[in-house]
């Protein structure tokens, strides 16, 4: 019997319960977007930018970024991927401003990097459809924010099982901080242009840990298991980083 969990607030119970109510419900809705292995080696595929290297420019990475929203986009029933992609994307930028905070040496200055990052993700959202105003403090913010609920994964896979690594192609699984405020985005960024009005604000910074054990209490756990680190956001951003920070 598990010991009682309290909520951080009344609001943050009642984000995760919807939460749950939109997560895999059976084994047939985790079959719906991966059915096999196979099938992650494919979507990990058409989440690679092959184009990348270790030289390839921020600006340069986010116009293959941009082009492969272009590409998925056209392509029909891949509104999962693209999910995914999305979240990969501000995973991406996240990455590169840490990086650039390492190294202090570098003659570009920190406030140059994030306005670099931030118009290459703002391309990013636009070219998936996004017509809101997408700010640089509101893009840095979600990029922090997609870092935690990258983080949050991973403690599923360890809690829950190996394959939560599949949730984003499942739908809400997005948690934005804005202002030391712990958000829940619903859907996940899958559709932009209703993206801000979505944002549920959840007051404590607490919920994501909240979270993370409610589901691995009560959400449908796949029978069928495997691992599915093939579409790990951070293995996917290293690898389209071109392995630079290895």
């Amino acid at each position: 019997m598990y010991a009682t969990l309290q909520a951080p607030s009344v609001s943050v119970e009642r984000r995760v319960a919807t939460l749950l109510k939109r997560l895999p419900q059976g084994d047939e809705d985790w079959q719906s977007r991966v059915s096999s292995p196979s099938r992650l080696a494919i979507h990990s595929s058409m989440l690679l930018l092959h184009r990348a290297t270790p030289e390839t420019t921020i600006k340069d990475l986010f116009h293959m970024y941009v082009e492969l929203m272009q590409k998925i986009k056209a392509m029909p029933q891949q509104e999962a991927v693209m999910d995914l992609l999305k979240t990969l994307v501000l995973g991406t930028g996240l990455v590169l401003l840490q990086d650039r905070r390492s190294r202090q040496s570098e003659i570009q200055s920190l406030d140059e990097n994030a306005t670099l990052v931030c118009e290459g993700v703002r391309r990013c959202f636009q070219s998936a459809g996004s017509t809101a105003a997408l700010e640089d403090k509101r893009l840095l913010e979600y990029m922090a924010s997609a870092g935690r609920a990258i983080d949050a994964i991973h403690r599923l896979k360890v809690l829950w099982t190996p394959r939560a690594d599949e949730l984003p192609l499942h739908g809400p699984f997005l948690f934005l901080a804005s202002t030391g405020t712990w958000c829940m985005l619903v859907p996940v960024l899958s559709v932009l242009v209703n993206i801000f009005p979505t944002v549920l604000c959840c007051q404590s910074r607490d919920a994501v840990p909240y979270i993370v054990t409610m589901i691995s209490r009560n959400a449908h756990k796949p029978k069928n298991e495997w691992d599915s680190s093939s579409i790990s956001i951070p293995q996917l951003i290293y690898r389209n980083l071109g392995a630079r920070f290895r």
